[in-house]
């Protein structure tokens, strides 16, 4: 199917907290998609004032005079949940992306999945492949994946989908509410999860999103993580009462072993050992672990 004469504008929601310095590659990278209808709405979610604020709007300077280019302030810091939300409401587009203040887009990302949208009209949401990036290099690819299961895939954590990886029609976010604002965290999957019960998916098997791991800002200690866990998990506590009990168990398992692992990298016992005893012997949750692990795509250093 061909693209429409007058083509859908496509709003990018970046949200920006303590992490200014990155921004204008976020933006500069949305400006630059071969997409030709597009605006940045750049949400600063500081506190008003504060250093971090007042760095991220000097910085925005340069596009002044840019109507594609507009900053959103917020009355008080909440969360991203909240920045995110609040962006979306301020966009003028019919269809919504998201992207991290310390990631970018590939050139043709956004054309590709609009492409998928002309091609499957009654899609509500196309995301694309990421490569993960450490201080300029590449380490790791995201499996390719379908959008098959696509809601029970991501709860499993079988694919990561990241919030800077969807474009989705604002009509379908409508239907579910956005990002839940009581979460500190996991607010891109609880979106993911919720989105998928109310909207259909299809996936561009492409690497057009780079995600770059060089922040360590707003990072959780183990308890908080395990709390954030907890949270999110009440948060989709209707999308997960549909599965059978051994689906479930697996979906909850897969997230014990991530507070597993982040719980021995700061090398705190106690909570480790605790989510052990709560896997138990489930031979199938540690099978599906394995072959999380095997998927994984990284990338040798040369």
């Amino acid at each position: 199917m061909s693209a429409p004469r007058n083509l859908p504008k496509v709003s990018c929601v970046i949200p920006s907290y303590k992490r200014a310095d990155t921004v204008t590659r976020a933006v500069d990278s949305v400006l630059a998609q071969t997409y030709p209808d597009m605006e940045v709405c750049v949400v600063d979610d500081n506190e008003p004032g504060d250093e971090w604020s007042l760095r991220l709007h000097q910085l925005l300077e340069r596009y002044r005079g840019d109507a594609r280019v507009r900053c959103i302030q917020q009355e008080k810091h909440v969360n991203g949940a909240v920045a995110r939300n609040a962006g979306i409401r301020a966009a003028h587009g019919e269809f919504i992306a998201f992207l991290d203040d310390d990631d970018e887009w590939l050139p043709e990302k956004t054309s590709r999945q609009m492409e998928a949208f002309f091609e499957h009209p009654s899609t509500d949401a196309v995301t694309t492949l990421w490569t993960r990036y450490v201080r300029g290099k590449a380490v790791m690819r995201c499996p390719v994946y379908s959008t098959d299961d696509f809601q029970y895939k991501v709860l499993a954590r079988e694919i990561s989908v990241f919030s800077s990886t969807v474009l989705i029609k604002k009509s379908a976010i409508d239907r579910f509410g956005g990002f839940d604002e009581s979460l500190i965290r996991h607010q891109d999957l609880q979106f993911l999860v919720q989105a998928a019960q109310h909207a259909s998916f299809e996936v561009v098997p492409d690497y057009l999103v780079k995600l770059h791991a060089d922040s360590s800002a707003n990072q959780l200690d183990v308890s908080r993580f395990a709390k954030a866990k907890a949270a999110f998990f009440q948060s989709v506590a209707a999308e997960l009462a549909q599965y059978p009990p051994a689906r479930r168990r697996r979906i909850e398992n897969a997230h014990r072993f991530e507070i597993l692992l982040f719980a021995l990298r700061a090398k705190k016992l106690a909570p480790a050992m605790k989510c052990l005893w709560e896997i138990g012997l489930d031979i199938p949750s540690y099978a599906a672990l394995v072959r999380r692990m095997k998927a994984r795509k990284r990338i040798e250093s040369p």
